[in-house]
Formats: structure tokens, sequence, C-alpha cells
């Protein structure tokens, strides 16, 4: 009320607000960041995550072998700062021996792991000492950085050894050394300066400097390295030796659970439990600390698997896809029995599909939503093409354990060498407000230049996965990949990965980035089909401050929401009005004290403009105006939605085009063409739009004048123009008849106007859709003509095609309603400009 009261006194103070989030239309926008490069070969994969916020990840190699990975505390990997890579042993340094090799440092950091390969048991103890080219040329161990004088017991394989922390400066030569009591270290052959010598082992103490006449030469260096700080990713066990491609992974409180697939036996047989081809699982009880490993179903020729938890109890789901049918296998870990749903793809049902290339699984409250991707021929009952198309599709499973209906909701034809493999799908546990469920797949390509690539794509925000809006898949990230990535999340981070590969992202939304302070002046354009530059923010940037935009999160495309207000006894009293994207910025320096920096963004027009159709996109008379509008808009991440109260007409909800969008059609033009259709118009508001029907008899919800008083009409032009006299719409009726409907102004062609407006669409097939689309074409047509400008100080809660009645005794106007076609305010404070221009259109 205060706000209202106070953007009619004549001495009224605006106040602006913008500011900037790290939001992609409402989402947050995940920033990854690769924690782990290794160099295990890509293959089927996984990952989870327990309730102490353990990270439990599974491969599957060409081998058949099954491997498991836990990682405690997950985060940045380990970096090798000096040492060698992992090489096959070609020999065995002697016990009770000094050995010490010469590495260069690769890079700067804190050494505090000491890493040692070994192919037995034993104990080792290590140190690490400085160059020293005084003896000889090529160098000799000098003086001791630091060692472990106690000893470290080692086993087959690659050993971490806690080593205290210490500085190691890139380009700069050191010694590794150790000791061991036992042939049981592996060195390989390579071009290395080496040193060694006698020495007993038991109450060994490194000396400082490096012990004198320390024979050696350069012909073997040794399996040594040091590392900093970090996560070791490396570390993997084998739990299967006969798991035959796919494989999955869940996890909740303390139970981790693997399914996978058990090859099929050869003989002679070398394991001793039986394996058939059949779905196994791999499960502990107590964070990985003890496992079993049995038969879950004996459900034969599965080639993809996925797997989620059901809620917060004992019900884990494993998704287990065969050539043509989904069978959800559902596991109770209190007693581990199990029950199979299944959904076949073929005989009877509403889609019959076939080479499956891939599924994932996430819960929600009540329900698991699932993707996955398969092939469905032309003559598959419900397919709308007349071609074989490979698809990602949508389903859910719910409380009953019951599939719902698929939905395609991504597709490619035949014949075109690109497929969508290895979906995954994933939202947290508890979802924040600005999350939503994201999508992976990978896009192959076959043809002559061929690419494995990553896409990512998510619901946009207010959408549910049953009637998901979701945003058009799109490459992010600079990497191949064949069997895609895996999601998971914890309480902090989103996080990806695939063998050889680790990701993370934050999830907590960060401050904004307030530009009210800065503001020099503003700009925002509001108008029917968009406008040019619809938000043009200059901020005062004299001392600098933007110097950097990108450093004080000024990223192209991050999120501005507008506040429209006025100071008032309450205080600075503002109301969202819209959100914008940042596409542009330009930086002026006119004089030694002037520096500016230009915002221009983008609403909800034009992020359509910046879109265009991927593939050809059809709806052969499967979905109505409204719903087609849905699913053109979600691709660039606004949410379609329908408010209480507002109209829409009968066409939008009931006319069922067949309707193509070709490949390269920009969005605001696919747009413009379908509400060609209606008389609805399309109002974005941030990261939501919907439809309104402008009926000719609204009401007005807002009233300006010029007494004391009102809402002041600073100035004011009205006009009136001749508008469309006579709209004809043609169809054809499914005999073939021609049907033609007409809307009639009789007024003005009593007058001898004539101005006709046509339209041929087949269709149209019946006389009330014929009759509707006349209605449309004129209506949209009255409403395009303007009927003048007023000028006004802001109005905080003025939208675009509200019905407002003005007063202007002046020029003969009295509670004369208009529409509003399009809105322009201006804040300017060092003139003490902050008002608006509104385009009349007729009511």
């Amino acid at each position: 009320a205060t706000l209202l009261a106070a953007q009619k006194k004549a001495d009224r103070l605006p106040y602006v607000e913008a500011k900037v989030y790290e939001l992609d239309q409402g989402i947050r926008r995940l920033q990854w960041t690769r924690l782990y490069e290794g160099s295990e070969p890509d293959n089927n994969h996984g990952i989870a995550f327990d309730d102490q916020g353990s990270m439990h990840r599974i491969r599957v190699t060409d081998t058949n072998k099954l491997y498991y990975q836990k990682i405690t505390n997950p985060g940045p990997a380990f970096q090798k700062l000096l040492g060698s890579d992992d090489h096959a042993l070609d020999g065995h340094l002697a016990a009770n021996r000094l050995f010490a090799c010469q590495f260069t440092a690769a890079t700067s950091g804190t050494m505090d792991n000491f890493k040692l390969k070994c192919d037995g048991a034993g104990h080792v103890k290590v140190a690490l000492y400085a160059d020293d080219t005084s003896s000889y040329p090529e160098g000799y161990p000098g003086a001791l950085i630091a060692a472990v004088n106690d000893t470290q017991p080692v086993t087959a394989g690659w050993n971490t050894i806690t080593f205290p922390e210490t500085a190691i400066t890139q380009a700069t030569v050191y010694w590794l050394a150790l000791i061991s009591d036992a042939l049981i270290v592996g060195y390989y052959t390579a071009a290395r300066e080496t040193r060694n010598k006698a020495a007993t082992y038991a109450g060994y103490t490194f000396p400082d400097p490096a012990p004198s006449y320390m024979g050696g030469g350069t012909t073997s260096t040794l399996l040594l390295a040091g590392f900093e700080s970090g996560t070791d990713y490396t570390n993997w066990t084998e739990i299967a030796a006969h798991a035959e491609g796919p494989c999955a992974i869940a996890a909740y409180g303390a139970k981790v659970y693997i399914f996978y697939r058990a090859a099929t036996p050869t003989f002679p047989l070398t394991f001793t439990f039986p394996f058939t081809n059949a779905v196994r699982k791999y499960y502990s009880p107590d964070y990985g600390a003890n496992w079993t490993n049995a038969l879950l179903v004996a459900y034969a020729d599965v080639l993809h698997l996925a797997a989620t938890w059901w809620s917060t109890g004992n019900i884990v789901v494993c998704f287990a896809l065969q050539a043509s049918e989904l069978n959800a296998i559902v596991l109770d870990t209190s007693d581990q029995s199990s029950s199979q749903h299944k959904k076949t793809f073929s005989g009877g049902g509403a889609h019959h599909l076939n080479t499956p290339l891939g599924i994932g699984a996430t819960y929600r409250p009540n329900h698991c939503e699932i993707v996955f991707a398969a092939k469905e021929p032309s003559t598959s009952p419900n397919s709308p093409y007349a071609y074989d198309a490979y698809h990602l599709w949508r389903t859910e499973l719910d409380s009953s354990y019951n599939f719902l209906a698929i939905d395609s909701f991504m597709v490619v034809p035949d014949g075109e060498d690109i497929t969508h493999a290895y979906p995954d799908c994933h939202i947290p546990a508890s979802p924040q407000d600005h999350e939503n469920i994201r999508i992976l797949a990978v896009e192959k390509f076959t043809g002559t230049t061929a690419y494995t690539r990553p896409l990512i794509s998510r619901a946009v925000r207010g959408s549910d996965f049953s009637s998901m809006a979701f945003t058009e898949p799109k490459p992010f990230i600079n990497i191949s990949s064949s069997y895609g990535l895996r999601l998971a999340s914890t309480a902090d981070y989103w996080w990806m990965e695939r063998p050889d590969g680790v990701w993370r992202a934050p999830r907590p939304l960060g401050d904004p980035l307030d530009l009210t302070p800065n503001i020099l002046c503003l700009t925002q354009q509001v108008r029917s089909a968009g406008a040019s530059l619809p938000l043009i923010i200059v901020l005062d940037n004299s001392r600098g401050q933007y110097a950097n935009p990108v450093a004080r999160g000024l990223v192209p495309r991050s999120e501005v929401v507008l506040k429209l207000g006025y100071k008032t006894s309450e205080g600075n009293e503002a109301v969202e009005v819209s959100r914008y994207w940042i596409d542009a910025w330009r930086f002026e320096h006119r004089t030694p004290n002037v520096s500016t920096l230009t915002l221009f963004c983008l609403d909800g027009w034009g992020l359509a403009a910046k879109w265009s159709a991927r593939f050809q996109m059809r709806w052969a008379a499967t979905k109505t105006v409204w719903e087609i509008i849905q699913e053109i808009i979600c691709r660039w991440g606004i949410n379609l939605t329908s408010p209480a109260g507002v109209p829409q007409s009968s066409a939008i909800n009931n006319f069922y085009p067949d309707f193509t969008i070709p490949p390269g059609t920009a969005g605001d033009a696919a747009l413009r063409r379908v509400l060609s259709f209606v008389s609805d118009a399309l109002i974005f508001d941030g990261y939501q739009a919907y439809t309104k029907d402008l009926k000719a008899d609204e009401e007005g919800s807002y009233s300006y004048g010029t007494d004391p008083g009102d809402h002041l009409i600073l100035s004011g032009q009205y006009a009136e123009a001749v508008p469309v006299t006579r709209a004809r719409a043609i169809g054809r009726a499914d005999d073939g008849s021609p049907i033609i409907a007409e809307t009639l102004n009789f007024e003005l062609l009593e007058l001898g106007i004539d101005i006709l407006s046509t339209d041929y669409d087949p269709n149209l097939t019946t006389t009330t859709r014929t009759q509707e689309r006349a209605d449309a074409i004129l209506r949209t047509q009255q409403t395009q003509e303007t009927q003048g400008t007023i000028v006004v100080p802001v109005n905080c809660g003025q939208e675009l095609y509200d019905v407002i009645t003005l007063t202007d005794a002046r020029c003969g106007i009295e509670n004369q309603k208009h529409r509003v076609v399009a809105i322009q305010t201006t804040s300017e404070p060092a003139v003490a400009a902050y008002f608006q221009r509104l385009l009349l259109g007729v009511p």
C-alpha cells in the first residue's frame, strides 16, 4: 500500500534495483571443475554417495572385470610433483641398501605423500634430498630435506606413505631415497641418475647430508613419486572377474549396492560360485567395509542398467533394459527379497521399441524418474513419423511399481548417422529452489567427421517430470565420451564422473552482484514481439569497479533481476518487474573522470531469437497450440504457465494442428507462426511465460488521470486508425469439402471500408475451428493498431497487455479504456528522470 501511494505523490523519490545472479532462467548454473584426469579406459561405470559423504565408484573393463573404488573425502586429485609414472617392473632393488634417484620437479606444490610400487610385502623408510653438483657434474644427493625414519609397511602394488609437508619448486632437481628390509621394491630400466650404498635397514636413519661415495649410474629409475595434497582416484579394487557390460550403483545410509550383468560362463570354469547370464548384486551394509556377492534375478540378456534408492527406507530399485523390455527390479535390503515389474515395448503396446542405447534413473517423492534411449520404427502404433527414429524417452515408476506411459522428448531420424546414447538423470534428494532434474546423454555421429560428444539438458524451473519442459540438449564440456557421464550429488556439490574423470560443481547459490549503487541510466522496453534492446543498464566505472567484468560476476547470460520502486515511509520498496540475461557489454572512456560500462540484456523474446531448431520438429495433430508453445519456449529455459484468472481462448486449448518447424528456424519466428492460429498473446515474465486471450470486454486494472491524487499523465497523444474490417478463414473438412468462416466489422463496412485479411489452413477441419481462426485474425489485427502514447511516473505494477482507464479532459477523454501494448521505462537519476512511456492499443 505504501508503494502504491508513493508512486502517485508529487514528491515521490525513485528507487531502482538490479542484481546479477549465477542463474540460467531461474536455475543455478553449474560451473564444473575437473578434480581428476586419469588414464582409465572408458566403459560402463557409475557413482553413488553414502550418508558420510564417501564416494563410491565402479567401472567395467573390456576384459569383463568389475572394479570398485571408495573415496572417503573426495576433493581435488593428487598432482604429481616429481617422480615417475606407472611402469611394468623390470626388477627389484636389493634389501639393506640405500637407493636414491634423481628427478626434476614438474610443477610447484606441497609434497605430503611418497608413492612407491612394490610386488611383495615388507617394510621401507623414505627420504627427500636436495641436489648437489659439487661432487659430480651430473648431480649427487646433497642436503636432507625431509625423511620418514619410522618403519613403513608396504604390500604389492602402489603404496602411499604419508610424508612431512615439503615445499617443491618447479624445474628444481631433487633425489628420492629409500631403504627396504626385503627384495620387494621394483624398478624399471631408463636413463636416469641413481645412487646406492650398502646400509642396514634395522635402526637406519637418513643422514644429512647424504653419505659420500655412493655408487650408481644412469641405467635404472626407481618407481617413486611425490604428490601434493589431494584425493587418490587411482586406487581400484577388482570385485568381479566375470562382469559383462552394464553396471549400476546406489547408496543410502551405510548401504552400498552394486548391480552388474554376470558374463556367460566359459570353460574351464575359473570361479568358485555360479555365474550365469543374469543380474547380480554386490552389496555392503557397512559403508563398504564388508561385501556379499549374490544373484539378484535370473534375468538374461540385459544391455543397460541403472539404479536408485527409493526414498530413505530399505528399497533400492535396479532398472534393467533388454532389447525391447524394461524391468524394474525392486529389492528390499532388509531381507534381500525382490520383485520384478516389467514394461514390454513390443506386441500390443502403444510404442514398439528396439535397439536400446542406455538408461538413467533418479528418485523424486513417491516415484522414480527414468530416461532411456531406444529406436522406434515408423511402423510403431503411436509413431508420428514416416521414418524410423532414435529417441530419448522418459517414464516414471510410481509408488505401486507401475510404469507410466512413455513420452519422447528428443528425436533424431534414422539415417542421419546421429544417435543419443547412455543417458543419465539426477536431482538431489532435497533440491533447493534453484535446482531441477538434470539429464546427460552422449551425441554420437558416425559420418565422415565422426564425434562423440556429451550433452546436458535440464527441466525448466516450475516444470515437473511427467509433463517435463526441458532445455535444448547442448554440449557443455570439451571431452569425447563413448559411455557417457554419470551424475550424483552431496549437500554442497553436484558430481559427475566417468572412469578417467571426476568433476564437481557447487550447489549453493552465491551472493548476487548488486549493481544498484552504480546505475547511471537504465532503459527497459517491453513489447508484444520483443524489443531489440529490452534492457540497457549504464554503470559508473570511474574507479575501474568493473574493469574485469567476469571477475565481478558479470558472466555472459547471467541473470539480472530488475526491480522498480520508490522510497516510502517504509524505506526503499520495489517489486520485481522481470528478469533479463546479459548478452553483451561495452566500455566507454570519455574524459579522465568519466568511465562507464553498459550492459545489454535479453528478455524471453531475445532468447527466442538466439535459438534455432536443431532438427525438424513436428507435432502431427498430437498437441494443442498451448502445448506446442510450451514445447518450443522450454528449449531456451522458459516455462509456460497458466496463472489463475488469466483468460485463454478455446482455440489455444482445443486446436491440434499438424505443425512443423524446419531445421534452422529461429525461435521467435516459430512462435509468431503458431501464435497466428489464436487470438491469444504470449507474455514473457522472467523465467516464466503465459498466454492471455485479449478479450474486448476485459475490465480496466488501473487508472491514470490529470487531477491531483491521480497517477499523473505527464503527457499524452491519442489517435484512432481504421483497422481490418473483415477476416476470412478457409479450411477443409475430412470429406474434402471447403469450409469458410468470416468475422465482420459492419460498423466500418457500412461506411464502404472493406479491408480483408485471409488465411487458408488445411488443419481447420471443423466449422468451430475455422470460425475461431477468423475471430483470431480480426482480433489480432485490431490489437496491433496503436491509439497513442502516454508518459507517466513509473507504475511499478504495470504489465504488458493490461487494460487501463484514462481520463484527460483537455483531450475529451473520460474513463476511456485502452490496452497497453508496449512499455518503455527510463531511469536517469542525474537529470531526475524516472518515467514510463505506455503505447496504447485497442482494449
